[in-house]
């Protein structure tokens, strides 16, 4: 097994031990897609001010074919010709993607024998010590306080891989995350809604989309799995 030896400081100012381990790295296991580099930064993130609703793919669209990684470091095509899939986004500073855990685990084990479930791990929504992606000053969230969900901004590709199994371990979460890459090219091309999801059919066509997971994506994946055995 390889291994990778990083050091790096600490974040400006008090670093809770939960921030602390989102900063520590992680071996290498020999099959590591080695899509990013875990040192590379992560591209600057400008602030979203449009409608959310009108952000990215519009239905009928075809996906481009992107590649992440998953939370074990293993290499996903999002357009396999293979299996549809399901992409919801999410970060764990996102108390209404946290929220919906539940549901997108009884999504994954519902549907897992017809089609690929996946959370793709994006910009954080609500970091506590950087600015909101969403407006101009930082904007933490009650619940997050509430709950200590208090984490910065990833700087690199690797701070949003470790916090992204920090909170796959923290939440107990059963769903394959894949992790958006350090251009953010999931953020800025499926859309910078935090808990969006978006239904493809094997070719990377968008079948379905909500700017914000709720039960009626069930409906949606029901209907297009319905239509397609019926052909």
């Amino acid at each position: 097994m390889r291994t990778l030896i990083l050091l790096i400081g600490l974040l400006s100012g008090t670093t809770t031990s939960a921030q602390k381990d989102c900063i520590k790295f992680l071996p290498y296991p020999n099959d590591f897609d080695m899509l990013m580099l875990p040192d590379d930064s992560i591209s600057p993130i400008k602030t979203y001010r449009g409608e959310l609703e009108a952000s990215g793919y519009k239905l009928g669209e075809k996906v481009l074919d992107f590649r992440f990684n998953t939370h074990y470091r293993y290499g996903v095509d999002l357009v396999d010709n293979e299996r549809p899939k399901l992409l919801i986004a999410g970060s764990y500073t996102c108390p209404v993607f946290r929220n919906r855990i539940g549901l997108i685990d009884s999504l994954n084990r519902q549907y897992r024998d017809k089609i690929d479930v996946y959370i793709v791990y994006v910009v954080e929504a609500h970091p506590n010590v950087d600015k909101c992606p969403y407006r101009d000053s930082i904007w933490i969230t009650d619940q997050n306080v509430w709950e200590g969900v208090l984490y910065p901004q990833p700087t690199t590709y690797q701070q949003r891989m470790d916090l992204a199994n920090i909170m796959k371990t923290k939440l107990g979460i059963e769903t394959t995350i894949l992790v958006d890459n350090s251009n953010n090219d999931y953020w800025m091309h499926f859309g910078p809604a935090p808990n969006n999801a978006y239904l493809l059919d094997k070719n990377g066509i968008v079948i379905a989309k909500n700017t914000w997971v709720n039960h009626s994506i069930i409906n949606s994946v029901d209907s297009f799995l319905a239509e397609a055995g019926a052909k």
